[in-house]
């Protein structure tokens, strides 16, 4: 099934179990092989599991504003990074994964914060940095577990979402099969939800009792909405291993941070409205002047002039007045009026007046996006868009900042600078 390779068939092949043919139709899925898999590169594999929990509850997030999009007020989550429950041989383990950039993630967990970026090679294969190193992964999903090999060495990693069933996209509930108190096996059906007039049967991704019943019948229900939840065996699998420490592989992946480089990323981060905390951005911009003595001046003009032009960019597509600021003129819509249209629909600029389709594009190439590219990768820049601008006010010091040390060192007059200038002056105006 592409995620199943030699490494794994043998560990499965050498198993004493499998050896005295005293296995049943569950023993691939058991204990057995997971009490056999070794330690090696667990830390690696807990962290991809992580980002990976953290990747799938984000797209959860972007289905829930398209579908806010479309009833014409779009909505983003607030707050920073997601939790994700996982849990390892027995052992539960509760990271926070923050979203630094399209391909950089941080994971704090168990005390440590582990720094990653991505590199897909293929549909299931992809290469995890952490600093200095680099390993090949081999990822895939199913029922509630991640089946991870990190250079050939196999793992699996469950959920552990406190026992929440979820809503998989838009539907409406037809029939709970379940209510509180009854015992469930896994695979057994507990709800089924009619999408596209097409029925989907939702089975118990592990045994339990359920505990509560969130939804009703013949209601309508959002992508992620909590439908019941169900306490798990609580005998199903016990710790067979002592916790992982996580301190060396994040060690590796501060080694190699270019402090100037990394504060100057964190300000465009927080702009590009991915998680970055505001309050870190202004300390690291207060460290600024000293930790970037070494780049050269006219690269660190051109770095924060990224950023200004980056700011500019999402404020211009949110004005709510009908004055068109940049070409003075007055239009029968606003930015904003004509960001929302465009929402409900992303397929098509039929209608856009060329000004705001170009003012959308700028805002677009700041995430290596085009208004026709694929709809998961535009639906995800909007959505970055939507919560940059929701985050604006925690922006503003950050950019304010930038722009008194542009004044109090100007520096060699440039034609880039005095554009963005003037932009921001005519975008901020009232």
């Amino acid at each position: 099934d592409g995620a199943s390779n030699k490494s794994f068939v043998e560990r499965l092949l050498a198993d004493p179990v499998f050896l005295a043919a005293d296995y049943d139709i569950g023993w691939v899925d058991g204990i057995a092989p997971v009490a056999r898999a070794g330690d090696g590169l667990a830390d690696v594999a807990i962290v991809a599991a992580a980002i990976g929990g953290y990747d799938e509850q984000a797209q959860v997030a972007v289905d829930q504003f398209k579908e806010s999009a479309n009833r014409g007020r779009p909505k983003v989550e607030e707050g920073i990074g997601q939790f994700v429950g996982l849990r390892y041989k027995g052992n539960a383990y509760e990271p926070v994964v923050r979203r630094l950039a399209p391909d950089r993630y941080a994971v704090d967990i168990n005390g440590h914060t582990v720094e990653a970026s991505l590199e897909d090679s293929g549909q299931l294969l992809r290469r995890i940095h952490l600093g200095r190193r680099s390993h090949r992964l081999l990822a895939r999903v199913e029922r509630g577990t991640h089946s991870i090999e990190v250079d050939g060495v196999p793992h699996r990693i469950g959920h552990d979402d406190g026992g929440v069933i979820r809503a998989p996209s838009p539907s409406v509930v037809v029939r709970l099969a379940v209510a509180p108190g009854d015992r469930v096996d896994r695979g057994d059906t507990i709800v089924v939800v009619e999408a596209m007039k097409m029925e989907t049967q939702i089975r118990a991704p592990f045994g339990g009792t359920v505990a509560e019943v969130l939804a009703r019948e013949n209601t309508q229900v959002g992508t992620g909405t909590p439908l019941l939840t169900i306490e798990q065996d609580t005998d199903v699998e016990e710790a067979v291993s002592d916790l992982i420490d996580f301190g060396s592989v994040a060690a590796d992946t501060t080694i190699d941070h270019i402090a100037c480089e990394h504060h100057l990323a964190a300000v465009e981060g927080m702009v590009a409205g991915y998680d970055i905390d505001p309050a870190s951005v202004l300390s690291a911009l207060r460290e600024t002047p000293e930790v970037c003595e070494a780049m050269p001046p006219e690269v660190m003009r051109e770095r924060e002039c990224d950023i200004l032009e980056f700011f500019v960019d999402v404020i211009s597509l949110f004005r709510r007045d009908p004055i068109d600021v940049e070409f003075a003129v007055i239009t029968r819509r606003s930015s904003e009026e004509l960001l929302f249209n465009f929402l409900k629909d992303t397929s098509s600029t039929a209608g856009l007046p060329e000004r705001f389709v170009g003012r959308l594009e700028r805002a677009l190439a700041h995430y290596g996006v085009e208004i026709d590219s694929d709809d998961t990768v535009l639906d995800e820049a909007l959505y970055r868009i939507t919560r940059s601008h929701d985050r604006m006010e925690e922006q503003v010091p950050a950019v304010v900042a930038i722009l008194e040390r542009r004044l109090a060192d100007p520096g060699p007059a440039t034609d880039r600078l005095a554009a963005v200038l003037e932009r921001i002056i005519r975008q901020t105006r009232d």
